[in-house]
């Protein structure tokens, strides 16, 4: 989780559960705590790509290229 290449998505993904608590016990905000729950999923995941070879850099551009930002060609 110290990894230089993972440390970014460890303290997001770290900093989204304390903040989970955080809306649930405290702010009684079902927004919050919904918000903070797809942030975890969603640096979980990315830690995740960190493990496969270019996963990140594919993961990436599928999303660009979904969202219109991207041509065809650069996933290839």
């Amino acid at each position: 989780m110290v990894d230089p290449n993972r440390r970014i998505a460890s303290a997001v993904f770290v900093g989204s559960m304390i903040m989970t608590f955080v809306s649930i016990y405290a702010l009684h905000s079902k927004f919050f705590t919904l918000l903070f729950i797809i942030v975890q999923f969603c640096s979980y995941i990315w830690y995740i790509l960190s493990y496969i070879p270019f996963g990140r850099d594919i993961c990436a551009a599928c999303v660009k290229r979904l969202w219109g930002g991207g041509s065809s060609e650069t996933l290839l």
